[in-house]
């Protein structure tokens, strides 16, 4: 907008917020002469506008600028939603357990291969159970070598576990665990290594 027509607008109108003090036939009156002016500089716009198509050698559209109220109206955009996998409800618990884990090996740059089935299958030959002490029913997603040490979620690095056994092994290397009886961490070993 040109600065002269951008001064005169503002020393000619008074702010809105003192339309209300002023008698009705001046509103009426600043109305008229408010949509004049803005039919003024629309008409403005568009000279400028197919000028420049001209000069440009672009073939003009017609020029019809939005009113903040047609922006509004416009109907948001549909997005497609992705296609979910479906996945039967008896394993959903699973499902959701094992993609926690693997965001937390994405977000840490480790590997994160693991999937439902072979999840599942580890499952199924520790028989629902905690892999160390095999008398719990199985709670959490345990990394042998924990993430925060380098191990990712992949099925040579994941075992079942109890709460109890995942709090005594914490986050140590399985090598300095002395909590959990070493022969049950050599077994888990034993079932991990043949994974590969």
């Amino acid at each position: 907008m040109d600065d002269s027509i951008a001064r005169n607008w503002f020393i000619d109108y008074p702010p809105p917020s003192q339309w209300g003090i002023m008698q009705k036939e001046d509103r009426e009156r600043l109305r008229k002469h408010a949509d004049q002016r803005e039919r003024e500089l629309t008409q403005k716009e568009e000279l400028v506008y197919l000028s420049y198509c001209k000069q440009n050698h672009i073939s003009p559209h017609p020029y019809k600028p939005r009113s903040n109220e047609e922006i509004k109206r416009r109907p948001p955009t549909k997005r497609r939603a992705k296609r979910a996998i479906p996945i039967p409800k008896e394993d959903r618990a699973e499902f959701d357990k094992l993609q926690i884990n693997l965001k937390r090996a994405i977000d840490s740059n480790l590997p994160a291969t693991l999937t439902l089935e072979e999840w599942k299958q580890t499952l199924a030959f520790f028989g629902w159970k905690c892999a160390y002490c095999q008398k719990s029913r199985y709670v959490v997603l345990e990394h042998f070598i924990s993430i925060s040490l380098g191990g990712g979620t992949t099925i040579n690095n994941c075992v079942p576990s109890c709460r109890r056994c995942n709090n005594l092994k914490k986050g140590k290397l399985p090598a300095y665990v002395r909590s959990i009886p070493s022969h049950d961490i050599e077994r888990v070993q034993l079932y991990l290594d043949n994974q590969l």
